[in-house]
């Protein structure tokens, strides 16, 4: 898909949480490869999920080392999901960016009682 002189993008995926895991863990991460891309919100399925969760963004400006964004909610980079909260989880991201961003995931001390699948969807341009 051609928009204006920018590329579509649009990836789905899955990640295999694994049961009694409470260490963060990269579910998706994308490369910017020192281009601009006009970034859209990242959503994450949480429907699976029956533990209090953390989900964090972070992005990588320097090229080499990924700092979470800061702030809470939607906007920031900090989500604390709880059972009850709803079946999605999205980080909101606007405007045209130049560098990689990933999305973790921990799960409380303890983790998942079994392993759970957290499928993910992202749109952009570049």
């Amino acid at each position: 898909m051609k928009l204006g002189d920018f590329n579509g993008i649009d990836e789905d995926g899955s990640y295999a949480h694994l049961d009694g895991d409470d260490a963060e863990h990269t579910v998706f991460e994308f490369s910017a490869n020192d281009k601009q891309w006009l970034a859209s919100p990242i959503n994450l399925s949480a429907r699976n999920l029956t533990v209090q969760t953390t989900f964090r963004l972070y992005m990588r400006v320097d090229g080499t080392t990924y700092d979470k964004r800061m702030g809470t909610g939607t906007v920031g980079g900090t989500i604390v999901w709880t059972p009850g909260d709803g079946a999605w989880v999205s980080f909101l991201l606007s405007g045209i960016l130049d560098h990689d961003v990933k999305v973790t995931i921990q799960s409380a001390p303890g983790g998942e009682p079994a392993p759970v699948s957290v499928p993910w969807t992202f749109n952009a341009a570049q």
